[in-house]
């Protein structure tokens, strides 16, 4: 989940690049208006949606790995005694 969150955020970040070089070559004011407006939606997009879904996934992880790692612990903590049943004479 977490890599293709980061694939999501890299390709908005390509569409973002790619949206700033027209914007360097477009010649009609209005045109880049709007070109410069869907840049900033892409970019407000990127920051809010797709990095929180990337931060909730790290954190699912996290606690994922705190309940793996307790249950670790607890495995290691187990005691072994040894009791003597019987003696052979």
């Amino acid at each position: 989940m977490k890599l293709s969150l980061e694939k999501e955020i890299t390709d908005l970040d390509a569409k973002i690049k790619l949206r700033k070089a027209e914007a360097k070559i477009i010649a009609k004011l209005a045109w880049k208006d709007v070109v410069q407006r869907a840049i900033k939606e892409l970019e407000k997009h990127r920051r809010s949606e797709k990095r929180m879904k990337l931060y909730k996934a790290q954190d699912e992880v996290d606690i994922k790995k705190d309940a793996l790692l307790t249950d670790v612990e607890k495995m290691l903590a187990q005691k072994v005694t040894q009791t003597e049943l019987f003696t052979i004479k």
